[in-house]
């Protein structure tokens, strides 16, 4: 499926305010994960030891468990950089200047974004481009 739609999403801290959202290709996710990549390998330095051996341990349990502990944490914000998903993800949005004039989304209006509306956005963002469990299990099925 092609990802153009955009879908019009009210922000709940904010009265009367709005973003127009739209999903992340694979290529944007990619990208946004590749910039959060040396967090994401601190991450796993900071799960220890432990963690690395159950992943590539001999026992299956414990093999299974850590890696069913990654993939439910793939679509979670600390593994994409916020700027990225951010500078995809949203098209357009409510904001105005002081002469009731559009404001541009541009990488300069991103960044005055207050850190509670970024972090909103960016979950917003993500929750319309992860699959849904159905979708899972179907392409699952099917490869």
């Amino acid at each position: 499926m092609l990802l153009s739609k955009a879908q019009k999403v009210d922000v709940p801290h904010e009265a009367g305010s709005w973003f127009m959202l739209r999903p992340l290709s694979w290529l944007q996710c990619q990208e946004a994960r590749d910039a959060q990549g040396a967090r994401q390998r601190t991450t796993i330095s900071e799960l220890g030891p432990e963690f690395l051996s159950a992943l590539t341990s001999g026992n299956k349990e414990d093999s299974e468990t850590a890696i069913q502990t990654l993939e439910a944490q793939r679509y979670h914000l600390d593994n994409f950089s916020l700027e990225v998903i951010l500078g995809h993800g949203i098209v357009s949005w409510s904001y105005v200047d002081a002469n009731d004039e559009e404001i541009p989304v541009t990488q300069g209006t991103l960044e005055q974004l207050d850190e509670a509306t970024a972090t909103w956005a960016a979950k917003a963002i993500l929750g319309l481009t992860a699959p849904k469990e159905e979708e899972g299990r179907t392409s699952d099925a099917t490869v």
